[in-house]
């Protein structure tokens, strides 16, 4: 979903105006999102199942983030997976509900419908690997003053490459490596 996509519901469903969204206001807007998504695929009759997906999102997200509002690129990252989420349960449905007609049909047909348990734990990784930045202060290591690498400029000179090479080697000696 395009950035300013997500920034308009950011706007729409921001009912206290400060750009972020707080727990109540995250779940209404996932849902609104995944209704007008129920609605246009399925009619109304799938719409119910937009507030319980949107419920467990929410509540993924406030256990990880500690109760902290949601910014634009969390609620990003949110819309995406709460998408993913719910176009796998529609399809896993539609497998479920024809099941046995699909078993009447031939086996190439059949393949394609099975569900992929590797495709599915690649995705469930790759959205814990989205989620997975310290969401709160406490959960961000800070580096004390005596950790942190100082340089003395006038000691280097104005070389731009002692410059380079002095801090290189205070990064590596603070623990930041180069690639």
């Amino acid at each position: 979903m395009p950035l300013e996509a997500v920034e308009k519901y950011l706007a729409d469903y921001d009912a206290d105006g400060d750009g972020l969204l707080c727990q109540s206001e995250l779940f209404v807007c996932l849902e609104a999102v995944l209704r007008i998504r129920a609605e246009g695929q399925c009619g109304a009759s799938k719409a119910g199942e937009s507030r319980s997906v949107a419920a467990a999102m929410t509540e993924e997200w406030a256990l990880r983030s500690d109760g902290l509002a949601a910014g634009a690129g969390a609620l990003q990252r949110m819309l995406h997976s709460v998408e993913s989420r719910y176009a796998s349960l529609s399809s896993s449905e539609a497998v479920h509900s024809h099941g046995s007609k699909r078993k009447l049909e031939d086996s190439e047909n059949e393949a394609e419908a099975v569900f992929d348990a590797e495709a599915k734990e690649q995705t469930l990784q790759a959205e814990a690997v989205a989620w997975s930045a310290p969401s709160s202060r406490a959960s961000i290591p800070m580096a004390t003053d005596s950790e942190v690498p100082t340089l003395d400029l006038s000691a280097i000179g104005t070389s731009p490459e002692a410059v380079a090479a002095a801090l290189r080697s205070a990064c590596v000696d603070g623990g930041f490596f180069f690639i």
